[in-house]
């Protein structure tokens, strides 16, 4: 046995035995095959400094897998989640659990704590700001105000009794206005030394233990900002990162990094700014802001900005590249670049008004941190007018939004870029996600190899398992792969190895789910329906739901890639079925639908693409998940455009089949959550079944039973709830 085996062989047999003894302390029997074989995984990845990807088919147990080797390591590791669901079982569940069952092992306490963005914090000197003004009862006329008034007493109430300050920690959320009057954002805080509640904040409190703890869990949100920002204190060193649902990875990178501006976010500057100064020279000009950006974006709504054109002064739209607005004359609106420019200038007059004393006296230690607060957001807003001004190609700029509310955008045109030169080669990461393939692998910076790589020790997997004969039979030239399918389905269980730069030091897993997909669920594609763009296509949909809902008897959610085919199709539906039919979007939140669904099984809940991810209903409340149409991106959409653009002739498969494959996963997904369920997926758009590109997206969903026929998914709904 080699030096690397040896090696190889001492890491698999140490996390065998702890990940062992937590699972013995969960009540949960013995570790499963799939969980034991990604420990393994993780823990060679932390012991070789190797990149690790794992997909960890549902019902793998990953978040043991990857915090048993992590605790073991003796290195500071970072967690990074994309939901606040899977950070308060980590720290609530997980985490103590792990640390109970090592510390024998460890000879000590594994030490953990979560570290969340600073705007989650309640700020000190805001609520003391806001008790002093308002000194209870009603000041405030109207019934709004009366509530707003009572709200924020009682978070200043809790304030006084909280250890943490923690938003999570109240049983009543705040609204998002009264949040924002007690807290603050990265850009308004005005640090712990210049702050006389400094020793006491909550967020820098988080960060102190933060700095002394073996695990900290955060946020895929503040590791994008961390990340994008290296060597500041956002978050302590550490050596490794576990990127914990990194299917969400790109898109969050791209939101966190991203710069908006909106006439709201220039309107909460001009109202903190005049309580300062009240109606001065300094604030008056900045007053009108919100108004002229409104006029100004109006013309580019929906539609690219091209930067270069902004920096040259040309950005008018339609125009003739002249841009002839008097600056003077506001009612008519200016344009685009004009009004930045106008921003900036009447922005930095405010500065100086403040830098001069404007605010108040030098010894209101209240009025100070206002003023502080206020330069804060304005030099933030200021950076980000001058990014726009000055153009950059490696970014895409947008307008979006109603004319009432619009906004301008600037996200990273290619996240991969960004992660290869700022994360990769700084600290061992390891994702991990149950989708998360080997093509989602290129989104991220990560190039897939000439050649396939599998450790047979960390990887085994059975290439066969991933066929389907039904689909097969369907179409075998098809199923074996085409010009356009690209590899033959299975292919991206095995996986070829995505690489960094060098294959053979990065490794990607895709360990299966113990669940028996097979003998539990179907998954149904109307092959004879016409295409999601024949005007007689939600016509033929309809009864086609109507049946496999009856006989479901409920138990039914319906997901939807737009809301007006969720509205079509619900009406419909109200009309057709002896049961409640409820939408998203209605009187009831998003969490009492599923609670209905729960509670009476004679339900049909009806949802759009917030539903597609992150929700669990285990159980027989659950039979039958439907889709309508196959989750390809809208055209129209302009940072994706620019996308497919730089992609050229390959963007359909490089970037649309790419994300839809991990959407799709996503979807089907929500059906089977424990190894006892059982239902249908209902998959109305027949491309599934008839199109070349089919294979790729197959990949991504379990091993389910197929089937074309509409009979054959009715009865196998009707067996299981018999």
């Amino acid at each position: 046995m080699g030096d690397r085996d040896a090696d190889a062989g001492t890491v698999a047999g140490a996390v065998d035995e702890a990940l062992a003894r937590a699972v013995a302390h969960l009540n949960a029997g013995e570790a499963r095959a799939g969980q034991q074989e990604m420990s393994r995984a993780v823990a060679q990845a932390l012991h070789s400094s190797t990149h690790l990807l794992v997909q960890a088919g549902t019902g793998v147990g990953k978040t043991l897998a990857y915090l048993v080797p992590a605790a073991l390591a003796g290195r500071r590791v970072v967690v990074a989640t994309a939901t606040l669901a899977l950070q308060d079982q980590l720290a609530k569940k997980d985490l103590p659990v792990v640390a109970e069952a090592l510390a024998d092992r460890l000879g000590r306490r594994l030490t953990f704590s979560v570290l969340k963005g600073r705007s989650n914090y309640a700020c000190r000197q805001r609520v003391h700001e806001h008790t002093a003004q308002t000194q209870l009862p009603d000041v405030e006329p109207g019934p709004a105000d009366r509530a707003r008034a009572k709200e924020l007493r009682r978070v200043a109430d809790w304030v006084a009794t909280t250890s943490s300050g923690d938003r999570a920690e109240l049983d009543v959320q705040p609204s998002g206005e009264v949040w924002s009057q007690m807290s603050v954002t990265s850009a308004e805080c005005v640090g712990r030394r210049n702050c006389r509640f400094g020793q006491t904040c909550f967020a820098e409190l988080a960060r102190d233990r933060a700095e002394s703890v073996d695990i900290v869990v955060t946020n895929q949100h503040l590791y994008s900002f961390y990340t994008a920002a290296p060597g500041g204190t956002i978050l302590p060193e550490h050596d490794v990162v576990v990127i914990d649902e990194a299917h969400q990875l790109a898109d969050i990178v791209s939101s966190a990094t991203a710069i908006t501006l909106s006439p709201l976010r220039f309107a909460r500057l001009s109202s903190a700014a005049a309580a300062l100064c009240d109606d001065s020279e300094a604030t008056r000009p900045v007053r009108k802001l919100p108004d002229m950006l409104r006029k100004a974006l109006r013309p580019w709504l929906d539609q690219r900005v091209d930067l270069p054109a902004i920096a040259a002064g040309t950005a008018v739209p339609g125009g003739d590249g002249t841009d002839e607005t008097d600056e003077t004359d506001e009612t008519a609106g200016p344009s685009l670049t004009t009004m930045l420019e106008l921003a900036d200038g009447r922005l930095e007059a405010l500065d100086a008004a403040l830098s001069a004393g404007a605010g108040g006296p030098a010894g209101d230690e209240d009025a100070q941190a206002m003023r502080a607060r206020v330069r804060g957001s304005l030099g933030d807003l200021r950076g980000d007018i001058r990014l726009l001004l000055r153009g950059d190609g490696d970014h895409v700029v947008w307008a979006d939004g109603k004319p009432e509310s619009p906004a301008l955008r600037m996200a990273r045109l290619d996240v991969g870029a960004f992660l290869s030169t700022h994360l990769w080669p700084r600290r061992t990461a390891v994702l991990t996600s149950a989708t998360l393939s080997a093509d989602l692998a290129g989104t991220l910076g990560i190039e897939r190899s000439a050649r396939g790589y599998l450790d047979a020790e960390f990887s085994q997997v059975d290439p066969a398992e991933s066929a389907d004969s039904e689909f097969s039979q369907i179409d075998p030239a098809e199923a074996a792969g085409d010009g356009a399918g690209g590899d033959r389905a299975g292919a991206a269980a095995v996986g070829p190895t995505p690489s960094f730069g060098a294959p053979a030091n990065h490794r990607y897993v895709a360990v299966e789910s113990p669940f028996d997909y097979r003998a539990n669920s179907v998954l149904y594609v109307a092959r004879h329906l016409p295409q999601p763009n024949d005007p007689g296509f939600r016509s033929a949909v309809v009864p086609e739901m109507r049946e496999l809902i009856d006989a479901a008897g409920g138990r039914t959610l319906a997901l939807f890639t737009s809301w007006r085919a969720l509205n079509e199709t619900a009406d419909a539906l109200e009309e057709a079925l002896d049961m409640q039919v409820l939408r998203q979007g209605d009187s009831l939140g998003n969490s009492q639908l599923l609670d209905v669904l729960n509670d009476d099984p004679a339900t049909v809940v009806c949802a759009t693409m917030t539903f597609w991810q992150g929700v669990d209903i285990p159980g027989p409340a659950l039979s039958l998940l439907t889709l309508d149409r196959l989750p390809f991106a809208r055209p129209d959409q302009p940072l994706h455009q620019a996308r497919r653009d730089a992609a050229g002739d390959a963007a359909f498969m490089t970037v649309d089949v790419p994300r839809a494959a991990m959407l799709l996963a996503q979807g089907v997904g929500r059906l089977i959550r424990t190894s006892t369920d059982r239902g249908v997926v209902a998959v109305f758009d027949s491309r599934l079944a008839t199109k070349g590109y089919r294979t790729r997206l197959l990949e991504s969903v379990p091993p389910m039973r197929r089937s074309v026929e509409l009979s054959e998914a009715a009865e196998f709904l009707r067996a299981i709830r018999a």
